[in-house]
């Protein structure tokens, strides 16, 4: 009685999935020619950046190769990786070596990568093999299992699901009327990181005063993108009070008349001459005075805003005498939403 094994080892191949998925022989073997028949990724590629932004699912089929001399089977398959990998029935022995011509093992991701290296992930087949007896050249199966070769194959796929985040912003701001501005995203994304070519904001409009908003976007590596608002003010350039209202304290009577005299431009000099109206408040400030209630808005002496030309202005105001013995912050909005101050003692 002869016992045969196959008189040479037979070349076999192991196969690699990069990190764009595509399949890439990567090197030869001199045992069994059981090998992995194929690596299909779904989606096929990632993006140009290599990265995913859904879940791919990845099929290994490994596949036997019985020759004339033996009989060949897959005994168990295992797969495994990082985080979110699985593969349902990847792992399990088979009660009898599996003889099947090919064998499709399904690989899933349940979750993104866990970091910017991405998520690993991996496939091993162990054979068996069953030599044939012959006797005067008439061969069959001996019935005895041997072990046999370990295939495997991998690969690292990289998955960001998520958004980036953004915080924009605009500066200077508050923006003078006319002025120049610029608006910045403020992007991060922490896994694929920011694709620096689709992360912009929308011009900054200067041409009114007022609130306004500007609209940003950003867009990670791997595609996902969102978007977010900006807030800024535009407003009026002003000229500062102009005497007898001066920038240190101010110590006057209650009750008097104070003429908040002041001048109005953009930011290029040119006379703002069209104000209407302006809104004066005071509010409490602390000081050894004393506190009074402060009112909700307060009084002109002469009925309003007067225009003097030129983008100059003036309101007297009529102090209340229900502030005697107290401190006040004069608060003027000249209609753009931004408070010009000037800080007032009221002695008696």
């Amino acid at each position: 009685m002869e016992f045969c094994r196959p008189t040479g080892w037979r070349a076999r191949l192991v196969l690699s999935v990069a990190a764009a998925g595509a399949v890439a022989a990567i090197g030869a073997g001199s045992a069994s020619a059981a090998h992995v028949a194929s690596v299909v990724v779904v989606p096929a590629s990632p993006n140009v950046n290599g990265w995913y932004k859904v879940l791919p699912h990845v099929t290994v089929t490994f596949a036997n190769d019985p020759g004339p001399t033996h009989l060949e089977g897959i005994q168990s398959v295992t797969c495994g990786g990082g985080p979110g990998v699985s593969s349902p029935g990847a792992s399990f022995p088979f009660s009898f070596p599996f003889q099947g011509p090919s064998l499709p093992i399904p690989v899933n991701f349940t979750a993104q990568s866990p970091n910017p290296g991405g998520t690993v992930w991996n496939c091993n087949a162990t054979y068996e093999e069953q030599p044939f007896i012959c006797f005067f050249g008439i061969c069959f199966p001996s019935g005895q299992w041997l072990p046999g070769p370990v295939i495997g194959t991998g690969g690292n796929l990289r998955i960001d699901l998520t958004q980036p985040t953004l915080a924009p912003t605009v500066s200077p701001n508050p923006v003078p009327l006319n002025g120049t501005a610029t608006a910045s995203p403020n992007a991060s994304d922490a896994l694929s990181g920011i694709d620096t070519a689709l992360t912009s904001c929308g011009p900054v409009d200067t041409s009114t005063v007022g609130p306004h908003t500007v609209s940003c976007i950003a867009t990670d590596r791997a595609g996902n993108a969102r978007t977010a608002i900006a807030h800024y003010t535009v407003g009026y350039v002003f000229g500062g009070f102009g005497p007898p209202v001066g920038s240190g304290p101010n110590t006057v009577n209650s009750g008097r008349a104070v003429p908040l005299k002041f001048t109005v431009s953009d930011v290029n000099g040119v006379p703002v001459n069209n104000l209407t109206s302006v809104s004066v408040t005071a509010v409490t400030a602390p000081c050894d005075l004393g506190s009074t209630p402060d009112l909700p808005g307060e009084q002109a002496a002469n009925g309003g805003l007067l225009k003097h030309g030129g983008g100059s202005y003036s309101w007297v105001w009529k102090t209340p005498k229900s502030y005697a013995r107290s401190c006040k912050t004069l608060r003027l909005d000249l209609g753009d939403g931004i408070f010009h101050t000037a800080y007032f003692r009221f002695v008696k």
